[in-house]
This record gives C-alpha cells, structure tokens and sequence, in this order.
C-alpha cells in the first residue's frame, strides 16, 4: 500500500500513580479506523500539440476502509468498505500557424567569379514583407468519479450498502491566444555560391520596421477589460545579421544550417487595445446628485467610446452614459470633459462609480472604481397628519377639475440649515404626475404647513410628499425620496378592529348603521338567525318552535293545524325586550324600521362584491361612507338557505293586514335589492341601526 493511516477515539479512565498514589487520568482507545490506499497514474494524448489536440492527466485511486469496534458490552461492530475513484484534468484545443514572406525580390547587384575555383560571390538587395499569425484556442475541465461499496457487520446482522461519491465535471476554463507581428523592410544577402547552387554560404542582413500584437483572454470571462487592456501593438526598428549554409546532395537531400549572429530591436511606439483610468473622481454630492469624473489614459490602436456607469451592491451595471464616442489620443484627452452628473439618487445609499468602455460593440467595466454616499437630505418631512376631511359629490374644484373629497393636512417640514440655501420647501405629486413645489423660504428651519388641501375621488388614497432644497448659485432643485402619505375618510367607516362602529352613511333622518349584524365579531361574519321577536337562536325554525304561535301540531310535521293562534307582541318592535338588536347589544343599538330600510336604499347604492372571500353588497351613502351586508341566507326549519346568494334582513315593522304571520324584510342578490316580507318563524339576519 501507498500510505497507511490509523486513527482512533479514546476515552479517559482515573488511575492512582504508583508511587505517590496521587489520582492521574490516562487516556485509553476505545476505538481504532484504518484506511489503506492505491493509486494508478494514467496520462494520455491525441493529436498533435502544434494541431488540434486532447490530452489527459489522471488518478485511478482506490480506498479500502477498516473500521472497527470491539466492546465487552453487545456485540462487535465491523464496517468493510472499497471507494474506487478515478480523477483528472482534460484539456483540449487547436493551435495553428502562419508564416510566409509575402513579397521577397532580391536583385543582385554585383556578382564575381573566383579565380581557379568553382564558386562565385555575389551581392542582391531587395524588399521585404513577412507576415507572421499564431493562434490557440484552449479548454480544460476536472473530473471526478467515484462510488463506494461496502458491508457493515452491526446488532448481529450484516448489511450491505452503496451511494456515488462522484463530483463531476468542474466548470471549463476556455482561453484564447493570438500574437502577430508584419516585418517590412530591405533585405540584403551577401554570400559565396557554387555553379549549381550545390554549396552555399550567406551573410544575411534585415533591416526595416515590425508591427506586433498579442491578445490572450478568458473566453469565459464577462469582464475582459482586465485582458484586453494589458494587450498591445508594438512599432519597433528591427535589424539584424545572421548566417546561412547550404549542401545540397541531391534534389531531395539538402542539409541547411543557420546562424544568428546579430539582432536588434529599438521600441518607435507603442498602441494599447483599451485605455487605463484613473480613480473616478466624485465631486457635487448633494441629497440625490453626484458628479463622477473619469480620466482616460494611453494612446490606442483604434478609437474606443468611454463613459461612466453606476454599479449596485452586486456588481450589476444599473446606470451608464457614454461621454466621447472617438478617444484615442491621451494628449487629445485633454479638450473632452469625462464629467457626468448623475440625478435621482438616494440618500444614505452607497454606489459604485466605474469608467465605461465600448469596444467592438461590447459594454466594459473598466477599473478603478469608486464608491460614494449621497448626503443625507437636507430637507424631511417629520409629520403628516390629515385634520379634517369632507365628503360632497363633486362639489370640490382644484386646477379646473371636481372633486367628491377634500382632505386638509398639516405638514411638518424640517432643513437642517438655511446656510448657502436659495429655496426650501416640499414638493406634492398629485396622481397626474403633476408636480408642485411649496416653497418655506422665509418660515424658518423648522415649519407646519396647514395651507394646501388634497381633493381625491375615493375614500381611501395617499397622498406623495417630499422635500427639495436649491443651493445658493446653483440653477437646479435637488429632490429627497419620494414617500406616500395616507389620505383615508375614516370619519364613516370603521376606524379599527374594536367592533362595532356606527356607520355615518349621509342619510337625511341621521340614522347611522352598524358595522356588523347581530352575533358577528366583524363585518364579513354572518352573525346569528333570528326568528322575528326572539332574542336567541336555536337549532330548529318551525310554527312549533316560535316563541309566538300557540296550538297544536297533531301530525308531527313542524306545522300548527289545531287551534292555531298568533301572540301580539306589537306592530314596531325596536327597542322592546323583543328587539334582538337592543336585548343582545345595548345601549341605543336598536332593529331598523321599514322606514329606515328603506331610506337606506333610497339614498345609498350597492354593489355586489366579496370581502374577505365573503360575498354581499357594499353599500355607500352619499358621503362616502361604506357598510358590508353578507349574503347570509336564512333559516328554515334544520336548514342554512341560500347562503353566499341571498341577504334577508328583518326590519321591527310588522307587515300589516296578514293576521300578524310576515314581517318586512331588507332582500337581495346579485344585481337587486329591495323591500320584501318574510314569514316571522324563519331565522333571518339583523343589522342594528342607532340615532
């Protein structure tokens, strides 16, 4: 094996010392594990390493695991296991290249045989343009597999077990390279050469420029600005003289030989891809403003665009402008103003201020960037609070419109200095999205304004509040963050949840309505079922039942068929001992009339709607103010009728000239509601009403 590792649990037993008889505490095992581990290297390649290529470096490792306890308590514990795993790197890619001289004339300018010998010496000059590209595309990924098979020995049995312990594929790396270069220039051979061409030996000498670039990136990357601004091209002076011999044994057989014997390269200039910043430089900061400055550097290849652009906590472009869509030149910089000023921001909010860079049609974030925090506002709003509200259909007018409600307030607005202050003041944003400024210039840091009203065509709105400030100087008017203020006529609706509420609905008599019928905890309940004249309820409603029937029921059917008599309890019950509103709530809560039934429907509407998933009518009265009447049904003998279609209400008045049998009645559905009657037996809601 590879390696052998042991561990263990112990446990601490106290021993007397020999000799002292002092007490020490030893540590004993109590349990001992072990593992033993084998590793096979495998590496491997296809292709060429000059072409397109696949390589792969790995580990075919396996792990046997031993662990064991052995107790003098129950039975012994055994745990075999065997972990074959296989880990590794591939990498794959395509290399290419290209190198040629495009244009190579040499013309000899002096040639001259040697005496008594075979050779000739000869001069030719010429120009020349060699090209030169070299290209990769290269991705690597890990990989790891495994699983684990093994067999515990535990309480007497032994159990058998296995699960993937396998992690995959690491996420690629993907890169790019591409490096260039163009030589132009003369080159002159000088040389010694056989008749033939069979023996040849040249002094070479180049002379010209080199144009030169290389590019390396992370294809992966969404952020290239950190490669692509470290590539470059370079401009340099090249010279240089080397050595070159030729033998040539036959058409096929040559052997050549070259030797460098001089070079030099003298930098001309230098072109960058993309241009270096400075650290943005943040200046103006006011309540919801800052001015961000960029300073571009370098001199580039081909004109780039720069900009500005905010970043929030994610590193997530949230705002950019671009400034100048042409910056090559470093020393042309100079004429542009890489200034932006960035409006509608937060106060107490910190942003992160990056130059911006578009190449090749790509958004850049460039670095350094530069983080900052707004003032806090000068001006705030510290309390609203509506004092008065009134209700009159379309009788409000403001900028030309009507109105059904008017809400006054009273605004509490603070600054924290007038110092280097031209205007103050808080700004309303009415549901247009017309905006108004009041100005408190002359009222003092602190001041409550109690002038301005709002006019809204609902009961329930808000109203948009903030403060602005315009510095000594400045032309501009810098706003806080917009906030919504509650506008609410609560004055006839409930105001809370401490049922019941009596419900001003605007009615010419003044009875107010409750919130809630009789028996419920709130609005959207249905309350109790009440025969007409009782005060409780009960699980049947039939003739036999009802406090107010007297006779007999002969054949057991629920119904009276001797001596069949009605108990007089009155025409108008409300506010009697047989007034279920008035016995169940007290004080002035009472049933309602017919009259004021119908007063109601006469001078309010209704629609019907759900509330809290419960169906009924929302009635609202001239004023605005809103009442809930669930569609409760009603109850006839055992029965729950119609309920979530139907709403049946008892008024106090006794339907006249029907020997007292029916009573009014408040009825609806869907789409209707009007006066009715119903038999007094029947168990039917109650809505209290009060003066």
């Amino acid at each position: 094996y590879e390696k052998l590792i042991c561990f263990g649990e112990y446990h601490a037993v106290e021993e007397p010392e020999p000799n002292s008889g002092v007490m020490r505490m030893r540590l004993v095992p109590k349990r001992v594990a072990g593992n033993v581990s084998s590793s096979i290297a495998l590496k491997g390649s296809v292709g060429s390493l000059n072409s397109l290529y696949l390589s792969l470096d790995g580990v075919l490792k396996f792990d046997l695991r031993i662990v064991s306890k052995i107790t003098d308590v129950g039975s012994p514990y055994i745990d075999l296991s065997l972990t074959p795993s296989f880990s590794a790197t591939l990498e794959g890619g395509i290399k290419g290249e290209f190198k040629n001289n495009l244009l190579e004339k040499k013309v000899k300018v002096f040639g001259l045989p040697i005496p008594d010998t075979p050779f000739y010496v000869y001069i030719s000059s010429g120009p020349v343009i060699e090209p030169s590209l070299s290209a990769s595309v290269t991705t690597s990924t890990g990989v790891n597999f495994g699983f684990k098979l093994g067999v515990r020995y535990e309480n007497n049995n032994w159990h058998p077990y296995g699960y993937n312990v396998s992690k995959g594929f690491s996420a690629p790396d993907i890169t790019g390279n591409i490096d260039g270069s163009v030589f132009m220039g003369i080159g002159t051979e000088v040389g010694i050469s056989s008749y033939g061409d069979i023996i040849k030996f040249i002094i070479e000498k180049k002379l010209g420029v080199e144009l030169s670039a290389n590019l390396s990136t992370d294809l992966l990357n969404s952020d290239k600005y950190e490669e692509l601004s470290k590539a470059k091209v370079d401009l340099d002076f090249v010279g240089g003289v080397s050595a070159n011999a030729l033998l040539k044994l036959s058409k096929r057989i040559q052997l050549k030989e070259r030797f460098d014997l001089f070079s030099t390269q003298i930098g001309i200039n230098t072109w960058k891809l993309l241009p270096t910043f400075s650290v943005p430089e943040v200046s103006d900061k006011k309540p919801a403003s800052a001015k961000v400055t960029v300073t571009p550097k370098e001199d580039l290849l081909i004109p780039v665009s720069i900009g500005i652009g905010l970043l929030d906590k994610d590193d997530k472009l949230t705002e950019c402008t671009y400034l100048s869509p042409d910056y090559r030149l470093e020393k042309n910089s100079k004429e542009v103003d890489y200034s932006y000023e960035f409006c509608s921001l937060k106060s107490n909010e910190t942003y992160v201020a990056c130059p911006m860079v578009k190449w090749m049609g790509m958004d850049i974030k460039a670095t350094p960037t530069q983080d900052f925090t707004l003032e806090e506002e000068k001006v705030s709003i510290t309390t609203f609070k509506v004092t008065g509200s009134s209700y009159s259909k379309g009788a409000y007018f403001n900028d030309g419109l009507a109105y059904d409600y008017k809400f006054d307030a009273a605004t509490t607005v603070e600054i924290e200095s007038l110092e280097g202050i031209a205007d103050w003041g808080y700004v309303y944003k009415d549901p247009y999205g017309n905006v108004k400024r009041i100005s408190l210039m002359g009222y003092g840091t602190s001041y409550t304004d109690t002038r301005y009203a709002y006019y809204r065509n609902e009961a329930k709105s808000t109203v948009c509040l903030y403060g602005y400030v315009k510095y000594e100087g400045d032309d501009e008017y810098y706003y806080g963050e917009p906030h919504d203020y509650p506008l609410e006529y609560a004055v006839h609706t409930c105001p809370d949840n401490n049922h019941p509420h009596a419900i001003d609905l605007g009615l010419p008599s003044g009875t107010k309505w409750c919130c809630m019928n009789v028996g419920a905890s709130s609005p959207e309940q249905y309350g109790g079922y009440y025969a007409w004249g009782e005060t409780s309820e009960k699980s049947v409603y039939n003739e036999v039942t009802y406090s107010y029937f007297n006779g007999q029921d002969t054949n057991g059917d629920g119904y009276i068929d001797e001596n069949k008599s009605v108990v007089n309890i009155g025409s108008d019950i409300a506010g009697t001992s047989y007034d279920v509103a008035h016995v169940r709530m007290g004080g002035s809560w009472r049933m309602p009339s017919f009259a004021q039934q119908q007063e109601l429907m006469n001078n309010c509407t209704r629609t019907f709607t759900q509330q809290n998933g419960v169906y009924g009518i929302l009635v609202t009265g001239n004023n605005g103010g809103q009442l809930f009447l669930p569609a409760a049904g009603y109850r006839k003998r055992s029965d729950l009728v119609d309920a979530g279609s139907y709403g049946h209400y008892w008024s106090s008045s006794l339907y006249p000239g029907d020997d007292y049998y029916d009573a009014y009645s408040l009825d609806f559905y869907s789409g209707f509601w009007d006066r009715g009657t119903d038999y007094r037996l029947y168990g039917l809601s109650v809505r209290a009403v009060c003066p």
